[in-house]
């Protein structure tokens, strides 16, 4: 099944990546609003400037790895799992 990534154009491999960091920042968004922390706060945490944080939570994904992003989850205390599929052949 595609997800919205592959139905707008990007390839299988690049749409999944972009899905995940969908999730990541996602999951980021949620932890920041429901703690209320503050951008100074979390720049700190993240060992990043205000304005790199200002461009995260504005959702500007495309200047974050995969990488960093899950990094950032972590930093906020959480820990990130991944699950392999076998992708058919047809």
């Amino acid at each position: 099944m595609s997800n919205l990534f592959e139905q707008i154009g990007f390839d299988s491999r690049e749409s999944r990546i972009l899905e995940m960091k969908t999730q990541a920042y996602r999951q980021i968004k949620k932890i920041v609003e429901k703690q209320g922390y503050t951008q100074k706060y979390l720049a700190e945490k993240f060992d990043v400037t205000q304005p790199r944080v200002s461009e995260l939570l504005h959702g500007k994904l495309s200047l974050f790895s995969l990488e960093k992003l899950l990094g950032f989850v972590e930093l906020l205390g959480y820990r990130t799992d991944m699950q392999f599929k076998k992708v058919s052949n047809g």
